[in-house]
């Protein structure tokens, strides 16, 4: 019996961290790719399913527990301009996602990938990875222009220095990415605080994993969570109480600056909330919900420099402020421009809720994920 394929590829690249997570047990395995679900269908589950994956621990329990325990998520996302810095940072981010769940006392299956085994270049040789390669080979102290096809940019002498730039064991170098990645997660309304949807439940807030097992009430477990999440919504609202400017008299009347109001949501918390609540797949990727935006004339996206630097941003359309599904309630200055930040009102939060229902799970899943035909 031909074995049924778990996942179907998307057009867009994921790249960031990602888990595989033992439902009975809820030990984690982290890592990290520069296209998540290619690592998934073409390396990890394959490997599993063959007896022949190089982590035996996870090895020996999918084989104890069965494929239909094991799940797998994207912690993370994290994207760059350049791939070979990327795959520098994420390397550093898996590193210290490790070191974070551990210090929180999860249990992981690899926990033995520190940040030595990783210069070293002791991490699984992934076949067709064509950066894994060329960090191999870099780490052997061969200077490499070509990888299986990759052409490097001539701008770099080697590809050790760019790695070595991100990737030293260095706190102050470790430090400046976790910042960036900090920073990164606050301009995509991230902030600090990361919701895993697995079996048992993860919560991560500024940084530290808590877990609540699934038939055992931890007291102080939950009221240490619950304690962080009143001081994290609090910092939310002091932080966006600094950002949000006065309301603007010369601006129009759709454009007015005021603070965010009871019951609406930020523009990518939304989506967020709606995985969470089973309106969107779990798995939704964030930036196809945007090209149906689009296509819904409710949002425009525009590139923009500054410094040098390009970005795509996101506009809320004329009709869809007349229409009140969205309010901006701020802006930052970029390069010679402005963007703005968005609100869903509580008719836009109807609105959309009503919209993302009527859509078939199919549909869904064709529109706003990956496909799974298992």
């Amino acid at each position: 019996m031909k074995e049924p394929k778990l996942y179907i590829m998307t057009a867009n690249k994921v790249s960031g961290i990602y888990t595989i997570t033992n439902k009975v047990t809820g030990k984690l395995y982290i890592g990290e790719s520069l296209d998540i679900y290619r690592r998934w269908h073409d390396e990890h589950i394959p490997q599993l399913r063959k007896n022949r994956h190089y982590n035996k621990e996870l090895q020996n329990d999918f084989n104890k527990y069965g494929e239909e325990n094991f799940v797998f998520e994207v912690l993370e996302r994290y994207s760059g301009n350049d791939p070979i810095s990327t795959k520098a940072k994420i390397l550093i981010l898996e590193s210290y996602f490790i070191t974070q769940f551990g210090k929180a006392g999860i249990s992981l299956y690899n926990a033995e990938n520190t940040m030595v085994e990783i210069l070293n270049g002791n991490k699984i040789p992934e076949a067709g990875n064509t950066l894994v390669c060329a960090i191999a080979n870099v780490l052997s102290n061969y200077t490499i222009k070509e990888c299986e096809g990759f052409a490097y940019f001539e701008k770099y002498k080697t590809i050790k220095s760019v790695l070595f730039e991100y990737v030293a064991l260095k706190k102050e170098s470790q430090a400046s990415v976790i910042k960036e990645f900090e920073k990164y997660l606050e301009d995509s309304g991230n902030n600090k605080y990361y919701y895993v949807h697995a079996h048992p439940i993860y919560y991560v807030i500024n940084g530290k994993k808590l877990m609540l097992e699934e038939y055992v009430v931890r007291d102080d477990k939950i009221r240490e969570l619950e304690k962080l999440a009143i001081l994290f919504s609090e910092y939310r609202k002091n932080a966006q109480k600094k950002k949000d400017l006065p309301s603007d008299k010369k601006a129009s009347d759709k454009k007015q600056y005021d603070p965010i109001e009871d019951g609406e949501v930020r523009f990518s918390l939304l989506f967020k909330e709606f995985a969470e609540s089973g309106i969107l797949p779990k798995d939704y990727i964030y930036d196809k919900v945007r090209e149906y935006m689009v296509e819904l004339g409710i949002i425009t996206m525009k590139d923009m420099e500054s410094n040098g630097a390009s970005k795509r941003v996101t506009f809320v359309t004329d009709e869809a402020l007349d229409k009140k599904i969205l309010r901006i309630v701020g802006r930052n200055k970029y390069g010679d421009s402005f963007t703005y930040s968005y609100v869903f009102t509580v008719e836009g939060i109807n609105y959309m809720k009503k919209l993302f229902s009527e859509l078939d799970e199919k549909k869904k899943l064709e529109l706003f994920t990956y496909m799974n035909v298992a």
